[in-house]
């Protein structure tokens, strides 16, 4: 599928890879697309599908300066979260991850 930054939604995607971490287009707008005072150092809708994923239990994988996404969104080091030095092997574990469908464990159920 090839979509926009502007156009894609979390929803569309069973898991995602992050090959890079690609700066803040012009046309996203600081008014809508970034929260409080903080400055992007990476597109916000690109830091907004990550969380949205990550709040779906989806597969997040990432390698090279994509791990900066992972950062920059909260996710990073998280479970169903891979990182990887090669696209390939972070592709693997990406796999592994969406054979189980979500990542539950994110969730831990409590106990009252």
């Amino acid at each position: 599928m090839q979509r926009t930054f502007a156009t894609a939604q979390s929803i569309e995607f069973d898991a995602l890879l992050l090959a890079a971490a690609p700066v803040p287009a012009p046309d996203a707008l600081a008014a809508r697309d970034v929260f409080g005072t903080a400055v992007a150092t990476v597109d916000p809708r690109v830091t907004l599908l990550v969380q949205e994923c990550w709040r779906h239990a989806k597969a997040i994988g990432a390698w090279g300066t994509g791990g900066i996404v992972l950062e920059q969104a909260g996710v990073a080091g998280t479970p169903g979260v891979a990182s990887a030095g090669t696209g390939p092997e972070t592709l693997g574990a990406v796999q592994e991850l969406m054979a189980l469908h979500r990542v539950w464990e994110r969730f831990p159920a409590r106990t009252v």
